[in-house]
């Protein structure tokens, strides 16, 4: 028996060792290398609790930071109103015409910048005393978006809905968010930070090295993180074949949300915005991935309600000076020329006549 034992134990101990000396090989050279983007967020969290919808703290100031490589990306403070969306114009009207609900993934938002295309529309609305609220919320599917206006038209009152997407949100699909003492996450099987986009939450007193150091300590590495990341491309990887089909289960969920947004505000007091990308003006050599895109849009605007306005801003004259180097989004160059394309082309007297105004 304790023969038995030992070769059980000298077999266990084998295969441990060079696991764990691997494992510890690979933190030690910070492998794997992609855990290189860390968004941090403090003064506040980002969550859909309580609400049912996306929001940060109520009536708050945030601070929002990527850091990639080592290096921040960008770094910018934003306020939120008593709803928890960033207010990105301040109109102050006591007794509003009307209400205007806006709504749009991280573009839209703004992440990343301190300018936000939309304001500029904002402003021209408030002058015609026209209160507005933008909703828009960084990682929103559809089908998230429709969430947040079936929210302003129930609790705030509005009468039309401003939809501006990327043709990426047509198959994303939809996440809740959940936040605790560390980070806000998008909600996952484990609920880990970490495990999926997350916003860790830092002091607010941390700039430059300090904050590139204290990002530092949220990086992981060892075979965890390969098998982790391994799954990660598994699940890509079925994703994108599964985007290729015409009958994609995103598609349909976020066709259906948007039909649902004109049907509940009116095809007439919807429009639709359609904000350019660096793929869609070629900065991403994925001439698949934009072909793809493209196609699903299409697919889209012919399953979409007719009467609703479509406004598509991809020919904005954008290059690589608007965007952000490593990140995505615009920056507050990219933002200002967005809102001055959207501003020179949207009919907004012809959208608030088809109303009760």
């Amino acid at each position: 028996m304790n023969k038995n034992l030992s070769k059980i134990f000298l077999t266990t101990f084998s295969i441990l060792i060079p696991i764990l000396g691997f494992d510890f090989f690979l933190k030690l050279i910070n492998y794997p290398s992609r855990n290189s983007v860390i968004m941090l967020l403090s003064g506040g969290r980002f969550n859909s609790q309580e609400m049912g919808i996306r929001h940060y703290s109520r009536n708050s100031e945030l601070r929002q930071t990527a850091i990639y490589d080592g290096e921040i990306e960008y770094d910018y403070k934003f306020e939120t109103d008593e709803n928890g969306f960033r207010i990105t114009h301040r109109c102050d009207i006591r007794n509003p015409k009307s209400v205007i609900a806006i709504t749009g993934d991280s573009f839209t938002e703004g992440q990343g910048s301190s300018i936000v295309w939309v304001s500029k529309i904002q402003n021209k609305l408030c002058k015609n005393k026209i209160k507005t609220f933008n909703t828009a919320m960084a990682g929103y599917s559809i089908i998230g978006m429709r969430k947040s206006l079936d929210y302003a038209k129930n609790s705030l009152g509005a009468s039309h809905s401003i939809v501006a997407i990327t043709t990426g949100d047509i198959l994303r699909s939809h996440a809740e968010m959940i936040s605790n003492e560390v980070c806000s996450v998008y909600a996952s099987r484990t609920n880990k930070c970490g495990d999926s986009a997350t916003w860790w939450h830092f002091p607010s007193n941390l700039y430059g090295e300090e904050l590139i150091n204290y990002s530092k300590t949220k990086f992981k590495y060892g075979l965890k993180e390969v098998y982790k990341n391994a799954k990660f491309d598994i699940k890509n990887k079925i994703r994108s074949w599964e985007n290729k089909n015409p009958k994609n289960k995103n598609l349909y969920l976020n066709t259906k949300a948007m039909n649902h947004i004109s049907s509940i505000y009116g095809p007439k007091k919807t429009l639709l915005i359609i904000i350019p990308t660096k793929l869609d003006i070629g900065l991403e050599n994925k001439p698949n991935k934009k072909k793809k895109f493209s196609k699903n849009l299409n697919i889209f605007l012919k399953k979409i309600n007719n009467d609703i306005e479509v406004y598509d801003l991809r020919s904005c004259p954008l290059t690589k000076n608007h965007f952000y180097k490593k990140d995505g989004h615009p920056n507050e160059s990219g933002q200002k020329l967005i809102g001055e394309c959207a501003y020179g082309v949207l009919d907004i007297k012809k959208f608030l006549s088809v109303s009760n105004l």
